[in-house]
């Protein structure tokens, strides 16, 4: 999973309503996910654990403003 491109980017919008239906989209299919996060987002780990608990899912990884998560 390291080596896969995001197939998510969250922008300057944020993670807004039909974005986070998608990563939900991309969890059933795949189980994980790994999402690439805008240098405008200043508190990236707040970010993905908020992101995670709204969506159900598990934060696995956050390196720089890369991200991978997990749903069973």
């Amino acid at each position: 999973m390291t080596q896969e491109k995001a197939t998510i980017i969250i922008g300057k919008s944020g993670a807004t309503d039909s974005l986070k239906q998608e990563i939900r989209n991309q969890l059933k299919k795949k189980k994980s996910v790994k999402i690439s996060l805008s240098d405008d987002i200043e508190d990236k780990n707040a970010f993905s654990l908020e992101l995670c608990s709204e969506i159900g899912a598990e934060l696995i990884d956050l390196r720089g403003k890369k991200l991978i998560i997990y749903k069973e």
